[in-house]
């Protein structure tokens, strides 16, 4: 009986140990889970900001132009009334 005791707890002592190791494990696969997920929000994030600030760029361009062709008109009458 006393050699039973002496396996069981052994045997206790492994499990115990094991389960740690497992535990540990899944924890650390855990947080590089969370780590890669947040990686790829962060990805698809700036590819959104990346779109939205060639969109705004796009629009402050076309309305740059036609500022631009707005004051070539005026100097263009203004030069065709002085001329």
């Amino acid at each position: 009986m006393d050699e039973r005791v002496k396996k069981l707890m052994t045997d206790w002592e492994t499990l115990t140990v094991k389960s740690s190791e497992k535990s540990t494990k899944l924890q650390e696969a855990n947080r590089q889970r969370m780590y890669t997920a947040a990686v790829k929000d962060l990805e698809f994030w700036l590819g959104e900001v990346i779109v939205t600030i060639a969109c705004q760029s796009v629009v402050s361009l076309k309305e740059l132009m036609s500022s631009w062709f707005r004051e070539q008109a005026l100097l263009g009458l203004s030069c065709g009334a002085l001329c």
